[in-house]
């Protein structure tokens, strides 16, 4: 008769493989995420697949037999993302929720933000069902993503062993504390939103002579012509400090823009790569890495993202 280890030993390999093509789509969202300078995601430990002992636990809880388990529990193989701050969690579960759904993956949303835990846990949880096929068999894999802010992973990491697996136990000012932080933490990211916020408010340009060097202005002007809206702050000011140096004018720049020939080519160079369109801000980048430093530089979308 075959023991829960049994069973397990062969859940495993597609457990593993659950979690290799998860983690490819993973790569991919996460790549065209968002301007790199302003919008940052990361996935700091590698996937975990449930062990042994903790689905047991979860049986025995739930009062199921070990098989129900496997085929119930909702994160039998587990990612988590952190991101820079609550706008770039909420961007990054749209982003890979539209990835998964072209590739025929359903997904769950759970909203811990707006509706935190008890515990006062905030963040954003896509379940996941993956179909496995290994040689002739094929099984359903139920993974989960948790997309947090570096402000509630911090709070879920110091929380974690003792109020996730003893909140039953603890005196209840304990919990309350947890509690009254996590509302603090959140507190302080709607502050870090509001100071996004700021940085992405639209700058006004101005045309520059023709062959004067890129400024601040002139950087923004160009955009306006090209996009027919005026830039964020923070775009202008990064693209200005990045080639402060190199002397591009800013005139070779709204060439650049303007040669549509030039766009197209990397456009369709991002959709090979991506599987969607580059958004204004990477092709404004783009265009300024053209005129510096030459066209082939340019089209390279692993060097730009």
């Amino acid at each position: 008769m075959a023991t829960e280890a049994d069973e397990y030993r062969e859940w495993l390999p597609f457990l593993e493989e659950a979690s290799r093509i998860v983690g490819a789509h993973l790569t991919e969202a996460l790549s065209a995420l968002g301007d790199p300078y302003l919008v940052r995601a990361s996935q700091p430990d590698p996937p975990r697949i449930k062990p042994l002992q903790s689905i047991k636990r979860k049986a025995k809880r739930k009062r199921w037999t070990f098989e129900q388990t496997l085929e119930r529990i909702n994160d039998l193989v587990g990612y988590r993302l952190v991101c820079n701050n609550l706008e770039d969690a909420e961007r990054a579960a749209e982003l890979l929720r539209y990835r998964l759904g072209t590739k025929g993956i359903g997904v769950k949303r759970q909203d811990y933000v707006k509706r935190p835990k008890n515990t006062g846990y905030r963040a954003i949880h896509l379940d996941i069902q993956v179909a496995v096929s290994l040689d002739t068999e094929t099984r359903i894999v139920n993974c989960e993503i948790q997309l947090r802010s570096l402000l509630q992973d911090g709070w879920a990491r110091l929380s974690r062993a003792d109020i996730y697996t003893a909140e039953r136990s603890l005196p209840r000012g304990i919990v309350r504390s947890a509690k009254r932080l996590a509302e603090l933490l959140s507190v302080a990211d709607q502050i870090a939103q509001d100071i996004r916020e700021e940085i992405t408010r639209p700058r006004r340009g101005r045309r520059a002579a023709t062959g004067a060097p890129l400024t601040a202005a002139s950087a923004a002007f160009v955009f306006r012509r090209a996009f027919g809206q005026d830039p964020p702050e923070y775009l202008v000011q990064s693209v200005v400090n990045e080639y402060r140096d190199s002397q591009v004018r800013a005139d070779a720049i709204d060439s650049a823009l303007q040669n549509k020939a030039l766009l197209s080519r990397l456009t369709e160079a991002y959709k090979r790569h991506f599987d969607w369109d580059p958004d204004s801000a990477q092709l404004f980048r783009w265009a300024v890495r053209a005129a510096a430093r030459g066209t082939d530089a340019a089209k390279d979308v692993r060097v730009n993202n």
